[in-house]
């Protein structure tokens, strides 16, 4: 997203980074780095022979629209490949997730202290004022997390009825998402699409007869609308155990990438793929980059 929106939505939830930076972050990449697909890049980690020199892999969570809008001329521009894992009953969408919600509440309800949800401890974190908008919605989001599935789906029902009803939903334009057709613009210029779950859900909290369903590869519908997506995943808030795994692993996936922070070496195991998260505040300018990469600036 342009630097200057960021800078205008202080209670946007998500990661994000702008433009400007993404673009010096791809730059240097290509100088410093061999930018592979991730399927390729997989492929090396699981094959016989030991790979060299400094290899990467571009990877964005959910399938946002600004995907297609920001990042897309950029890679394009710059030939470089990159997989987006899609949320499939969001596609063509601008649904708020529970998380986006308490986001939106927060920054547009009039008397969020008010608010019932029905769970004692989610209320009264919503009660408690905070001239930080956005850090109390972040509070409230960590709290969701401790919930069980049965009471997250309670919560996530009545926040929708509470935003529908009581809120103006001014921004709900905000959290698009893309649709088949830019789908299939990028996946012509090279961009992969591979599954991040049917709903999002947290898999860990999940009764262990919903896995399945929500990480079941939808490549039927996707053919249907001209998409071929990649059998890698991308567990939903990071989270798994041997279950999930074992799941994926019977549904065919090569692999699945988490939100454990690192690298990746040969005979690392697939389904336990560590990334390096990149938001603006750990950006930008391109020195502070680097040093969240845990790396020397590199001159050539």
């Amino acid at each position: 997203m342009p630097e200057e929106y960021l800078l205008s939505n202080p209670t946007m939830n998500g990661i994000f980074v702008s433009k400007e930076a993404f673009s010096t972050h791809i730059n240097w990449l290509k100088k410093n780095f061999t930018i592979l697909s991730l399927k390729d890049l997989m492929f090396k980690i699981k094959g016989e022979e030991k790979f060299h020199g400094h290899l990467c892999a571009i990877t964005f969570d959910d399938g946002w629209y600004d995907n297609f809008e920001y990042a897309f001329p950029v890679l394009e521009k710059a030939r470089v490949p990159a997989t987006v894992f899609l949320i499939g009953d969001n596609i063509g969408t601008n649904r708020l997730s529970c998380w986006d919600l308490c986001f939106e509440i927060v920054h547009e309800h009039e008397k969020a202290e008010l608010i019932t949800t029905g769970i004692t401890m989610i209320d009264e974190l919503f009660r408690q004022k905070s001239a930080d908008k956005k850090r109390k919605a972040q509070i409230i989001n960590q709290a969701l997390r401790k919930l069980s599935f049965k009471e997250f789906s309670e919560i996530s029902d009545n926040l929708k009825k509470i935003y529908n009803t009581q809120c103006k939903g001014e921004r709900k334009n905000n959290y698009r998402f893309l649709d088949w057709q830019q789908i299939r613009k990028m996946q012509s210029a090279g961009i992969d699409f591979a599954y991040h779950s049917k709903q999002h859900f947290i898999l860990t909290k999940l009764p262990k007869n919903m896995i399945k369903e929500q990480v079941k590869l939808p490549v039927k519908k996707a053919y249907e609308h001209g998409v071929n997506l990649k059998n890698i995943f991308c567990y939903p808030d990071g989270q798994y155990n041997a279950e999930i795994k074992k799941v994926l692993y019977e549904l065919k996936y090569n692999g699945a990438v988490s939100l454990n922070r690192g690298y990746n070496s040969h005979g690392f195991d697939p389904f336990e793929l560590k990334r390096v998260n990149i938001h603006q505040d750990i950006a930008d300018p391109l020195p502070v980059f680097t040093v969240n990469l845990g790396i020397k600036m590199i001159n050539k």
